[in-house]
């Protein structure tokens, strides 16, 4: 068998669900009380899933969880801030008991987690599982019949039953199955299945045992015909010894995972067959030489290639959620040891992003995030000497703008003080005193992205508000987006990270100087205009113009890639860029065509450039430099 496989499957199913347990402790710390049914739920799955792939620490501290959470339910437990913690210090564990399934696996000693379960639950005794030994039916026990109806994916109901199976042995005596075992991992069945199990318990007991298992739809039980004296099981009914590997086996073919609806592969399989409808036109040409079905048919091939295009676009889409739901567990710790009463609230995580963007806009979350919290919430004293909530607000949400997505963590903090911008930026040389209180709020916040800007006076764990910004800004801007930093002294901060929603395929203008060419994003295009050279005039030394009553700055690319200029007539080519109140006239040699291209990052040497987004391959096989308007202007 190949086991790696199998440990795939595993490790798809049970990272979805540590996620979810961690979350889920959160929300109960909140008061969320739903979440309880919930988290025991999950760390069940959880328990089957280890035991079926032979992870005895990962089943026994997921088992000790469960008592816990059953006490609480029980209410022999309360949930106060030392349950929480104990919860959370477990699903720790088993997130490194999960990690070392991957590669060369090491020993890891639960005993300690297991001994503070204990101590909370103020025993000494081992609380792990007991099975239901065989007994006869002298000794009280029943052998019923149990009709299971299974939901979930149909290619991986073997698999379910299969634990469903192993799970009903934990309660008694497995007699026999219709189907036999074999068929019944393999899947061989409808979705209906049925077992003969001798147990001492209950008839009602038993039902509502299985009614709580995962993926039970319906079930009925009835006292079985079969003989209370338990006949012998052949080697292979052993769940112990038959592994659901075996279910896994024949259905595991080709990719493990698809994590695609089915409709949208539906769409695919249909365009590719239109494609090799087209095909046979294009053979038919050939032997008509019908010039009408060739435009025809190259018509058709375009607009099949632009619906694939969006269709493996939509495919490559994923949830913000798979970063947004790491952030709640990092920011209660982070609280906590601060000493601060944070409310942190997620919104819009089911807004979707290209998958390239996924892991590389998490760090930049992370240390903003971690800004708000050291130097961006007060203390509960100062906040309520200041006459605010103690209960500081930190809230990182997402919202589609147009071709974009809109990242914001905003704190309901002290803000951003501008006086010490002014102060740095003149104690840096950067600008003198007179020239800095000039400057707008939204220019003093610029400066906030230089390298090594800080108006921290201290130093913590944390990053000051400041520190390492012009890192986050670099990483941002090598995913193709932008930082913008807003603030209200004493009262709050928001930074928003926006980023495109995908980074492979964009329409563009291409645009000549210098015989070279570039690429500017169609999204950041107004319009096309003429521009007379005789109606440039200069103030403070910036070019500027007049359209249609408005001012707008000119940028001459020539001048922004260190060309010479050349005399290139009175009428000279621009492009209105950018958007609302950022806007100008970018000057061109030539207006090329529109077309859309295929985005690629930079080569490490334009590391330091920022007036560059990316780089695409034109169909001629030139270069194409990709534009960032946002910086350039």
């Amino acid at each position: 068998m190949d086991m790696e496989q199998y440990e795939e499957i595993f490790r798809e199913e049970a990272s979805g669900i540590l996620e979810s347990i961690s979350l889920d402790i959160i929300a109960l710390e909140k008061g969320d009380e739903e979440k309880l049914e919930e988290l025991f739920r999950n760390i069940h799955t959880l328990k089957g899933m280890a035991a079926s792939m032979g992870y005895e620490d990962m089943e026994t501290l997921s088992h000790k969880m469960e008592d816990l959470l059953s006490n609480v339910r029980e209410g022999k437990y309360e949930v106060n801030s030392n349950f929480i913690d104990l919860m959370l210090k477990c699903s720790d564990m088993l997130q490194t008991l999960f990690e070392n399934t991957f590669g060369k696996k090491k020993k890891i000693d639960i005993s300690g987690i297991t001994g503070k379960i204990d101590k909370f639950s103020g025993t000494k005794k081992n609380t792990a599982k007991v099975r239901v030994k065989n007994k006869d039916k002298d000794n009280g026990n029943a052998v019923y019949t149990a009709k299971i109806l299974i939901g979930g994916a149909p290619e991986f109901k073997g698999v379910r039953a299969a634990v469903i199976y192993k799970e009903m042995s934990e309660h008694g005596n497995i007699v026999s199955s219709t189907p036999g075992y074999e068929k019944l991992i393999n899947g061989e069945f409808d979705n209906t299945f049925m077992v003969d199990i001798e147990t001492e318990l209950s008839s009602a007991k038993l039902k509502e045992i299985l009614e709580d298992m995962l993926d039970v739809e319906k079930v009925e039980v009835r006292r079985s015909k079969i003989k209370s004296k338990t006949p012998p099981r052949e080697k292979e009914m052993n769940p112990k010894e038959v592994s659901i590997k075996q279910g896994i086996e024949k259905q595991a073919k080709g990719p493990v995972y698809v994590r695609v609806k089915m409709d949208k592969l539906d769409e695919l399989q249909n365009l590719i067959a239109e494609l090799i409808i087209t095909k046979s036109a294009f053979n038919e040409y050939m032997n008509t030489k019908n010039q009408s079905m060739l435009d025809d048919a190259i018509q058709k091939i375009s607009r099949l290639i632009s619906s694939l295009q969006d269709e493996v676009g939509n495919m490559r889409m994923v949830p913000l959620e798979e970063i947004f739901n790491k952030f709640p567990r990092f920011v209660r710790d982070g609280a906590k040891e601060l000493g601060k009463d944070i409310n942190f609230v997620v919104k819009g995580e089911q807004i979707e992003i290209d998958r390239s963007l996924i892991s590389g806009i998490y760090d930049p979350i992370l240390h903003l995030l971690k800004n708000s919290m050291d130097h961006g919430i007060e203390s509960p004293e100062i906040r309520k000497k200041a006459g605010k909530n103690v209960t500081g607000l930190i809230e990182l949400k997402a919202r589609r703008e147009k071709n974009n997505v809109d990242i914001e963590i905003f704190d309901d903090g002290q803000g951003i003080d501008t006086d010490k911008v002014k102060e740095k930026i003149f104690e840096k040389g950067l600008l003198g005193e007179e020239e800095a209180d000039n400057l707008t709020e939204q220019e003093l916040f610029n400066y906030i992205k230089l390298e090594g800007f800080s108006t921290s006076s201290s130093v913590t764990k944390f990053s000051g508000r400041g520190v390492g910004i012009d890192a986050v800004d670099k990483m941002v801007r090598r995913l193709g987006g932008h930082l913008f930093i807003d603030s209200k002294r004493g009262h709050w901060t928001k930074i928003t990270i926006r980023l495109p929603l995908t980074l492979s395929i964009i329409k563009t203008m291409i645009v000549s100087c210098n015989n070279a060419f570039y690429a500017i994003p169609l999204e950041n295009i107004q319009e096309t205009v003429d521009i007379y050279s005789n109606r440039i005039n200069s103030i403070h030394k910036q070019e500027v113009t007049v359209l249609r009553d408005d001012v707008y700055p000119v940028i001459r690319l020539r001048n922004v890639i260190n060309a010479n200029e050349i005399n290139i007539g009175e009428v000279l080519q621009g492009i209105v860029v950018g958007d609302g109140a950022s806007r100008a006239i970018l000057i061109v040699d030539n207006y090329e065509t529109q077309i859309e291209i295929v985005v690629k990052n930079l080569p490490s040497i334009f590391d330091n450039v920022d007036i560059y987004s990316g780089i695409s391959i034109l169909g001629t096989g030139k270069m194409a430099l990709i534009l960032d308007i946002n910086n350039l202007i």
